[in-house]
């Protein structure tokens, strides 16, 4: 009797563990959005956010421009429980600025040290870059 009661001791521990962990995290995700709402607010922006099972979106605008920010389960394996997520962000500016050419605000790193790569291999991707972008690159 004593071994089921000590395993039935140890089980509620992890349960309990596991629900402070995943009742912490909630909550760090509402003081998250509650930080960008307030945000928003002081700034005159307007935000809507969506929080749906298999995607997960932000969207921060005023009359001048937009930021979308979304994250979709592209693939859902119901046997793991587990997805791969597509992540894109879009920066959208309604007025027209002939001067204003296309950028990127932020590029996350490659999975690839690029530095390790030989000299010559950097050189014909750069010239191909160049040649396919134009010399302006």
């Amino acid at each position: 009797m004593d071994d089921i009661l000590s395993s039935l001791y140890v089980l509620l521990g992890v349960g309990l563990l596991i629900a402070a962990v995943f009742l912490l995290s909630r909550q760090k995700a509402r003081q998250r959005a509650e930080e960008l709402a307030a945000y928003c607010a002081q700034n005159g922006y307007r935000l809507t956010l969506q929080n749906e099972p298999l995607m997960r979106s932000i969207q921060i605008e005023t009359d001048d421009w937009q930021l979308n920010s979304t994250m979709r389960a592209v693939r859902n394996d119901g046997d793991t429980g587990s997805s791969s997520w597509q992540r894109e962000t879009k920066w959208i500016c309604m007025r027209q600025n002939p001067l204003r050419k296309t950028f990127a605000m932020q590029l996350s790193q490659g999975s690839t040290n690029l530095d390790q790569l030989p000299q010559w291999l950097r050189d014909t991707a750069v010239s191909a870059l160049k040649h396919w972008l134009g010399d302006d690159m």
